[in-house]
């Protein structure tokens, strides 16, 4: 029987992952966005050097684009023997803009094959005070996490056309997504819950940039009677985003969803639960990018105390959210709204 944990804290998230990982026994497998040489990253960097001096096997897939470490950074304990990947460095390719944009937003951490993490939060101090979402699991599940770990860690330097396949563990279903025009399995899974959708939708989103038929799939359930909460920072970290976003949240609130924004700080929490049945969380967030663009892995299912967690989650961030405020919207300037009709152009890579 699968056993997890839902958390919200980064401090407790890294607090809770340098613990285990003091505690491996046979291998660690880390796998993130982001790994930056700051007091955060310079923890793992020590417990992770630690474990390999004492025998365990090491493998760390860092993304070469958003991270502020390089090779040098690792050099010591790769010269002990951990192996350290940087996924697809830039290449001068024909699709140099298209193809240097897919990068790897995968966060994975995999401990003895028996402990893991799957979730929002990357290895970085940048973020501490942020609100995210990251499931520890304890079990079997982390061995077909571990599955999909391999499978990026083989590609990490090519430019493939190769398909990760789903990979179902009783009643979770791991989606492991691949840059594509045409084959978005999150994607297509996402939109399949929200038009199945009888009576709830929750969703957070720390990107909001839906597409045509994201859009259509909310205003479509609002029109069924299903109550439609999306939840997205009051100001994102990216500023560009809070500038094409706006439109979207604007014209949906007038449609009838209902959009809070978070208050205290950045929320970067990726999150959908429908009709207290169904939850998808992970690495994707609501918008082109990560849809097309970006390796992903989310995690799909129907467990019941799964759900009852996350939606304890999702009561608890709201406690801190305000309605969208649709007249301030209404005012906004004019320099505004045509900053929005200029970034709207570009977001597709956003």
């Amino acid at each position: 029987m699968e056993q997890f944990k839902v958390f919200s804290s980064p401090r407790k998230i890294y607090t809770s992952m340098l613990r285990d990982m003091k505690n491996a026994k046979s291998s660690i497998y880390l796998e993130t966005y982001q790994f930056d040489d700051d007091k955060v990253g310079r923890r793992f960097r020590k417990v992770i050097h630690d474990k390999v001096k004492e025998g365990v096997k090491v493998g760390i897939l860092v993304d070469s684009w958003q991270s502020t470490t390089n090779k040098d950074f690792f050099k010591s304990m790769i010269k002990d023997g951990a192996r350290v990947k940087f996924f697809r460095e830039i290449k001068y390719v024909l699709r140099f803009i298209s193809k240097n944009h897919e990068r790897n937003h995968r966060k994975l951490l995999i401990i003895d094959k028996h402990i893991s993490y799957v979730g929002s939060a990357n290895i970085t101090g940048m973020g501490l005070d942020w609100r995210e979402l990251v499931v520890r699991f304890e079990g079997d599940i982390s061995k077909k996490l571990f599955r999909s770990f391999v499978q990026t860690w083989k590609d990490h330097g090519k430019i493939t056309k190769k398909r990760i396949n789903r990979i179902i563990h009783k009643s979770f279903k791991i989606i492991s997504d691949m840059p594509s025009q045409l084959f978005t399995p999150t994607q297509n899974q996402y939109l399949d819950l929200l038009n199945k959708a009888k009576s709830e939708i929750l969703i957070i989103t720390p990107y909001f940039v839906p597409s045509i038929k994201f859009r259509t799939a909310f205003v479509d359930a609002v029109e069924r009677g299903v109550n439609v909460i999306i939840i997205t920072p009051f100001e994102a970290d990216v500023t560009v985003v809070n500038f094409v976003r706006s439109g979207f949240m604007g014209r949906l609130f007038e449609k009838g969803v209902n959009i809070y924004t978070y208050m205290p700080t950045m929320i970067h929490s990726k999150l959908l639960v429908v009709d207290k049945k169904f939850f998808l969380f992970g690495s994707s967030n609501l918008d082109y990018r990560s849809f097309m663009h970006l390796h992903e892995i989310n995690l799909v299912g129907r467990d019941k105390e799964m759900i009852r967690q996350l939606r304890e989650y999702f009561s608890d961030t709201m406690k801190d959210c305000k309605m969208f405020n649709h007249n301030k919207w209404k005012k906004r300037s004019s320099i505004q709204r045509i900053a929005e009709m200029i970034v709207y152009f570009g977001r597709r890579y956003l």
